[in-house]
């Protein structure tokens, strides 16, 4: 590993009803599952599901179900049961044939267990029939897995690899220590338009699967985010689909992971209400050993502030105790950005030409920020009478400029007094 330590990984996550389906009085036909079920350590496995939902496929929620239980489980089996001799070339051979294929065939006998138990009702079928034609009745009759269609994302974590596979939509991003975001590059599946999907029911659904085997030479990702398209669905555009990764990461640097998973529910439902309506799932595998602030980077802190796009905090410059600004803007949810400063006289006129209120989040520089405007340092630091000084960016004592203290700097900025120009 990069850092010559073992990596700490935690795993998160939540399933929400739609929108359109509380309207409608429809399960949730999503699901999610990790193993372990603490969601601590390695190897940790996890898998997210969207059931179909159609008329035809009306036990999709167990589907869904069933698929992420299964997937988590025989991948982990998959793992205890290799060979200690096989080298990573040979686990990735063995893992993109003989998974998918392992995976398939456990979710096919668990479906039948499940028809066994509890065959299908005649009212399903009828109620199939009369919304779309006797065809599609026929068609659960003879094949009745049909009626469990579902998709399947799942992701291995290893200390020396990572394992990506995906059959049908859904998303999964990767976000690194500085917060950029990607997609593991699976090959491309020119079947997945508009509504149309692969899926678990399909004849050679082991066929369909989608791989990708990363070998961990280097840095591993920060973030993996695996979601079922609903959330995806509920963006105007990709750009701001992708933001989430960089966004996500931010506010655990700030608020820490079990704050994140504690509100997840809430903003998955919103989500839904105001974007897709459509039942939506997301987990997250949080390397808790990459969440600290890249260097460079304002610590995660609080600033006070008004809930609006801009907020302005007042400073001095630590060499020539001249007043300035710096307005921040938020750039998504929690994520402010500082991307000008400008000198000023901080006079209780000029003061109360600004509002107070208050907003939280993740603070930063962006690159085109000019620093101090009177001696260029290109970041502050937060004194223990709470004002706010430029900082070099290097100097681990620093006094400052409005009280005179010189303090040692060592923890993350907790809060800054911010106001909003009116």
């Amino acid at each position: 590993m990069d850092d010559g330590h073992e990596s700490q990984w935690r795993a998160i996550g939540h399933s929400v009803r739609g929108a359109s389906h509380v309207r409608a009085s429809l399960p949730n036909q999503d699901a999610i599952c990790w193993l372990p079920e603490s969601g601590t350590g390695l190897p940790l496995v996890l898998a997210v599901s969207d059931g179909h939902g159609s008329a035809r496929c009306f036990r999709s929620d167990v589907g869904a179900r069933l698929a992420v239980e299964t997937a988590t489980k025989v991948t982990q089996e998959f793992l205890e049961n290799l060979p200690e001799s096989l080298n990573l070339s040979a686990i990735k051979r063995w893992a993109e044939e003989n998974l998918p294929r392992a995976i398939v065939h456990r979710w096919r006998d668990r479906v039948a267990d499940d028809i066994f138990a509890h065959p299908l009702p005649k009212a399903d079928l009828d109620r199939l029939e009369a919304n779309e034609d006797v065809t599609k009745r026929r068609q659960v009759l003879l094949d009745p897995l049909l009626a469990y269609g579902a998709t399947l994302l799942t992701v291995l974590v290893t200390e020396s690899f990572i394992l990506y596979l995906q059959l049908g939509d859904g998303d999964i991003l990767t976000v690194s220590e500085a917060e950029e975001v990607s997609r593991p590059p699976l090959p491309a599946d020119a079947r997945l338009f508009a509504n149309e999907t692969t899926s678990l029911c399909s004849r050679d659904a082991w066929r369909e699967f989608r791989s990708h085997f990363q070998v961990l030479s280097g840095s591993p990702p920060a973030l993996i985010l695996v979601s079922t398209d609903g959330y995806a669905n509920s963006f105007r555009d990709e750009a701001g689909f992708l933001q989430v990764g960089a966004d996500l990461l931010a506010l655990i640097r700030a608020d820490g992971l079990d704050a994140v998973h504690e509100s997840l529910e809430s903003w998955l439902s919103e989500a839904s209400r105001n974007g897709s309506g459509d039942d939506i799932t997301m987990g997250i595998l949080c390397r808790t050993n990459a969440l600290q602030m890249p260097a460079g980077r304002v610590p995660a802190g609080q600033l006070s502030s008004v809930a609006e796009e801009e907020g302005v905090v007042m400073a001095r410059c630590s060499q020539t105790q001249q007043g300035f600004g710096i307005r921040f803007e938020e750039k998504g949810r929690g994520r402010w950005v500082a991307d000008w400063a400008f000198a000023t006289k901080e006079t209780p006129a000029r003061s109360a030409s600004y509002d107070r209120g208050e907003i939280t989040g993740v603070f930063e520089f962006d690159a085109a920020y000019p620093g101090c405007p009177h001696c260029r340092a290109p970041s502050i630091f937060q004194c223990v009478c709470g004002q706010v000084a430029c900082w070099d960016g290097e100097s681990h004592a620093v006094t400052c400029p409005w009280c005179g203290t010189t303090v040692e700097l060592r923890d993350p900025i907790g809060s800054l007094s911010a106001r909003s120009d009116r």
